[in-house]
């Protein structure tokens, strides 16, 4: 991710996935740590099937770490690689992605980096959004504006140079 590495931990009892922020990020600047923060502020907010699952944050000492559901399958970008599906198959994952942008529209929250690699899919093939790192809460048009300088240009929309 853009903030930190993701590894296999255990927690409560449970297989989990632990989002570790990078040591460098650390020491470079209170920014990372806020966004790393703020990363977990908001995903701790989301009650959807197709997000995935916010389960704790351990921020009081280095490094920090959020800690979420383990999604058996992987990263989406992995598992189109490695499997041969139906395009019937293929429409569900979208409709499930759609699904889980539709309930972060709905609550005025723009992901900003929605990719394959971002997406995860669970043992019953559902597709989870993931990877809140540089996701916002929509105020205004121009908190967005201010905010998307961190996207790399070549991943804007055609709007945001049209505005």
């Amino acid at each position: 991710g853009h903030f930190g590495n993701v590894v296999r931990g255990e927690y409560r009892g449970q297989f989990v996935a632990v989002k570790i922020l990078h040591a460098s990020s650390t020491g470079q600047s209170p920014q990372s740590r806020n966004n790393f923060i703020n990363e977990a502020l908001l995903l701790q907010q989301y009650k959807h099937k197709n997000i995935v699952k916010f389960l704790g944050i351990a921020a009081i000492r280095d490094p920090l770490m959020i800690i979420m559901e383990l999604i058996e399958q992987g990263s989406l970008n992995n598992y189109l690689k490695d499997n041969d599906l139906r395009v019937s198959q293929l429409i569900l994952m979208c409709y499930d992605i759609a699904k889980g942008m539709a309930y972060l529209e709905k609550r005025n929250v723009i992901h900003r980096d929605l990719a394959a690699r971002n997406c995860l899919v669970d043992k019953k093939n559902r597709v989870k959004v993931a990877d809140f790192g540089l996701s916002r809460c929509l105020q205004s048009d121009e908190e967005y504006f201010c905010q998307i300088k961190e996207i790399p240009i070549r991943w804007w929309a055609v709007e945001v140079f049209l505005n």
